[in-house]
Order: C-alpha cells, then sequence, then structure tokens
C-alpha cells in the first residue's frame, strides 16, 4: 500500500511538471485546456495532505518521526475501538493509523523540500 501511494504521488508530480512546462511553451499558464479541465498543482493536494495529517496527530508540520511516532501512539491508545466506546472511536482510528501511515520518512523530507 505504501509503495502505492509513493508511485502515485510521483506520477501526479511528473504529470504536473509535464504540463507545467507546455504551459510555459504555449503561454498559456494556469488557463483552462481546449479539454475543458485544468490539471491542479499536486504539491497544493500533497501539502493539504500532509497538514491535515500533522493536525489529526496534534504535531507541528516541522515535527521529525520520534514526534510523530509518540503523538500516534498516544492518539491511537485514545481512539482504540477497545478502550473508547464512542460512536465515532473506529472511524477515528482508522483516520489516525491513515494520517501515521501517510506521514513517512519520505514524505516528510518532501515537504520539507517543498515548503
Amino acid at each position: 500500500r505504501y509503495a502505492e501511494q509513493q508511485r502515485e504521488w510521483q506520477e501526479r508530480f511528473e504529470q504536473w511538471y509535464q504540463y507545467q512546462n507546455s504551459q510555459r511553451s504555449h503561454g498559456n499558464y494556469g488557463r483552462q485546456t481546449s479539454y475543458g479541465y485544468n490539471y491542479t498543482d499536486p504539491n497544493i493536494e500533497f501539502k493539504n495532505r500532509y497538514e491535515k495529517s500533522c493536525d489529526l496527530l496534534g504535531v507541528p508540520y516541522n515535527a521529525d518521526k520520534y514526534q510523530i511516532k509518540l503523538a500516534y501512539r498516544k492518539k491511537a491508545k485514545e481512539y482504540h475501538p477497545d478502550l473508547n466506546k464512542a460512536p465515532n472511536a473506529t472511524s477515528m482510528f482508522q483516520q489516525i493509523n491513515e494520517a501515521y501511515e501517510f506521514l513517512s520518512d519520505d514524505n516528510i523530507e518532501r515537504y520539507s523540500r517543498i515548503y
């Protein structure tokens, strides 16, 4: 799953840069294409998902892997369905797991390079 996610992000970045370069050569940068859609910058989508994951775990955007791991363990214990009987505990636990998976070393480094 992790490898598939990384491949998907890499494809999005490559598509964006190809589109960006083609628009620069045509002087049509940022406008709608003749196909009726406009590519969005994957950096913005990546940034939003990264920051949403950090907010969910309660860590700063420049947190290191150790801080993220500690926050994940604390949140996972708090929202674990066996320990928390709230109706949304299962969905929160799943979101916390997805956020932790997304905040990998590669994505932390990518975020620091972009921003």
